[in-house]
């Protein structure tokens, strides 16, 4: 066992993560209120997804005491004396490994755009419907074309906001990522703004150029990225 191998504890708050700490001082920030219930934390024992802190808390306010050092070890290998203040002074901002992540397969993300049209679709019907009635029948070309550009805009505003929104929101994902158990996050792992969301929505127009060719540099692309992912410097992962 190493001397640090009780510092294992990793937790997410404003969009940024910390560690590696202990249980113990993950515990001391959770009872001060640094560590709230919705932030995220997470320990190998928790397996691949991190979890709220209001979930996981029994694991590390509960947690045992660290092992004493072997009495092989030099003073200089010892395991050095704990200090909660230290931790809360500098946390150490965590950088996850490229085996932390698993990247989206395209069908994985074919599925939850299938899905998220299917919502969107329902979205638009009554969106539609009232418009048509607020604008009433068209009766020259010139209502017509009113009429198809403020559905078009509103479908814009629509699909702009369900997107960009949900992305950057606490889940990282829309409805059909979520089912499909994808969401999107920056290059370092961490939760991405609403204009970088903004940035990878908008980019999709791009990527759909030539066919569609865009999309499908999920197969060439070593983090299964398609061209708007890289654009805007985003992954999809499970």
């Amino acid at each position: 066992m190493s001397p640090n191998s009780d510092k294992q504890w990793f937790y997410a708050k404003a969009r940024q993560r910390f560690g590696p700490v202990t249980a113990r001082a993950l515990a001391q920030l959770y009872e001060q209120g640094e560590v709230q219930d919705s932030d995220l934390v997470w320990a190998p024992e928790l397996g691949d997804q991190w979890q709220r802190a209001e979930f996981a808390k029994e694991r590390f306010l509960h947690a045992p005491p660290p092992p004493p050092p072997r009495e092989s070890m030099t003073p200089v290998d010892r395991y050095p004396s704990y200090s909660p203040q230290a931790d809360m002074r500098a946390p150490a901002r965590f950088a996850p490994r490229e085996r932390d992540f698993e990247y989206a397969s395209f069908f994985a993300r074919f599925a939850a755009i299938v899905l998220d049209s299917i919502i969107l679709f329902f979205i638009m019907i009554p969106v539609g419907i009232l418009v048509y009635v607020a604008m009433g029948t068209p009766e020259t070309q010139a209502d017509a074309e009113a009429l198809g550009n403020t559905v078009n805009g509103l479908s814009m505003l629509i699909y702009w906001l369900y997107f960009a929104g949900q992305e950057s929101g606490s889940r990282s994902a829309t409805f059909g990522k979520r089912a499909m158990g994808l969401y999107v996050t920056d290059l370092n792992g961490d939760s991405i703004s609403f204009w970088r969301a903004t940035a990878r929505h908008f980019s999709k127009l791009i990527s759909s150029l030539l066919c569609l060719a865009g999309y499908f540099f999920v197969f060439f692309t070593p983090r299964k990225q398609a061209l708007h992912d890289m654009i805007a410097g985003c992954v999809v992962v499970k």
